[in-house]
């Protein structure tokens, strides 16, 4: 199963090609060695939930890096609203 497929794309209109670019390629090949390596990757389900998630015309401001845990040891990928 993909990562992310062509649904998970709607609404980020000119990004939606990067996604597919081989660099991301890269990145879904290592997130799936790493996951089936055992390692927990999370939200374990939706890794890229906030691409999902979020429109592109809602974004403001990108991150790239971990977000702190709300709760120890609970991830998410989902910020808090402002």
């Amino acid at each position: 199963m993909p990562l992310l497929n062509a649904n998970d794309l709607s609404g980020w209109g000119p990004l939606a090609g990067e996604l597919e670019q081989t660099y991301m390629q890269k990145v879904y090949a290592i997130l799936r060695h790493r996951k089936d390596s055992g390692e927990a990757i999370y939200p374990e389900d939706d890794v890229f939930a906030a691409v999902r998630l979020t429109k592109l015309k809602d974004v403001r401001v990108v991150i790239v890096g971990q977000d702190p845990y709300s709760t120890c040891k609970v991830p998410s990928t989902r910020a808090p609203v402002v």
